[in-house]
């Protein structure tokens, strides 16, 4: 016999994700939602197949991939088991499921190939997978746009970018400016951290080490708080070496400059 203590312990206790917060029934009905999101995926991913609209499987094959990541992930948070059985589809056999990754690997390739050292299909894709496994695509996402805008040269690597990003994590996240401590920071840091150019240029950027920005957070010569017209609550310090910014509401180090000579 159950208890009712026992039997009010029965489901997993309430439970945010993604800013929302679940019920243990609210997690199950979720699930469902997302398991009928995938389901009608793959009976896209079918027609589109049979009609030979690649850039379409395609699209529809990433987003697959990432239906699936969410609903393991949201089945992770909520401590409930993953039912994928509940995701087959009639005609979604191993060749269409096989056609669909062969598709989401290319469209990977070609979206990074060309910031990436040149090392073939094989090395390349296993580079970007363990960059995946890393949980730093956002940070090759980011290296990527940068790129993109001009404010790192592709050059720089992937490698530096990331490495750069270990040292704000390591030097400056955990520092307190005006009683917030650093959270985070946007990629957009990173390239200013690292600059567009190694010495003084008209048209580029020098960078600012970040044992210079942590500097600056210590031990600021002057500092402006201000309100932006978003309503955003920043805050920037300066000393000699250059300046940095730091939005209040987010505890995220936004971006750094350094001083013109």
């Amino acid at each position: 016999m159950w208890t009712n203590k026992e039997l009010q312990n029965i489901d997993n206790p309430p439970f945010e994700y993604d800013g929302k917060t679940y019920t243990h029934y609210e997690a199950t009905q979720r699930m469902r939602q997302l398991e009928r999101n995938m389901r009608k995926t793959k009976r896209e991913l079918i027609g589109y197949d049979a009609a030979g609209l690649k850039d379409d499987f395609t699209a529809k094959s990433v987003l697959l991939r990432r239906q699936r990541e969410q609903y393991l992930d949201f089945a992770r948070t909520a401590g409930l088991k993953p039912q994928l059985e509940n995701v087959g589809v009639f005609e979604y056999n191993r060749s269409t499921s096989s056609k669909s990754v062969w598709a989401i690997n290319k469209a990977t390739y070609n979206k990074y190939k060309d910031y990436l050292e040149p090392l073939g299909y094989r090395r390349t894709m296993d580079r970007i997978r363990a960059i995946e496994l890393a949980g730093d695509t956002w940070l090759l996402d980011g290296f990527v746009n940068a790129v993109k805008k001009g404010d790192i040269h592709v050059l720089t690597g992937i490698d530096l970018y990331i490495n750069t990003a270990r040292a704000i994590e390591s030097q400056l996240l955990g520092l307190v400016v005006d009683g917030t401590k650093l959270t985070g920071y946007v990629p957009h840091f990173i390239d200013r951290i690292l600059g567009s150019s190694a010495h003084p240029h008209p048209c580029k950027r020098t960078g600012v080490p970040v044992k210079n920005v942590k500097q600056i957070l210590l031990d600021p010569t002057s500092r402006k708080t201000y309100r932006t017209v978003n309503g955003h609550n920043r805050v920037t310090c300066e000393t000699d070496l250059g300046k940095v910014t730091v939005e209040l509401d987010t505890a995220l180090l936004i971006q750094t400059n350094p001083q013109r000579r």
